[in-house]
């Protein structure tokens, strides 16, 4: 969906478009919502680029995944390391968040 080049840095992304099943017609996918205990709706792909810290790129990439579009927001504002943030919406709608 975006082509993003980075000299240093580290990417990481979140999705549901690969490790998933259908099940009554819905996608069952292995980013679980703790609030409800089954897959996390809202986003099917987040990716985040830090400048140095790959484990914050990683743990922002599942977190915003899971979080709606202002908490994720509020979570990556407070973080210096993050450099670009990108929200895929469930209709496909790519959102650069930060």
């Amino acid at each position: 969906l975006e082509v993003v080049e980075i000299d240093n840095g580290c990417l990481s992304s979140a999705g549901d478009y690969q490790r998933y099943y259908m099940y009554n017609g819905e996608k069952m996918h292995h980013i679980i919502d703790p609030q409800t205990l089954m897959p996390a709706c809202g986003h099917i792909g987040t990716t985040v680029i830090t400048k140095t810290d790959g484990t914050i790129a990683d743990m922002l990439s599942t977190a915003l995944f899971i979080a709606d579009d202002k908490t994720g927001e509020a979570l990556v504002s407070d973080i210096d390391d993050v450099e670009q943030v990108y929200l895929i919406d469930d209709g496909g709608t790519v959102k650069k968040l930060y």
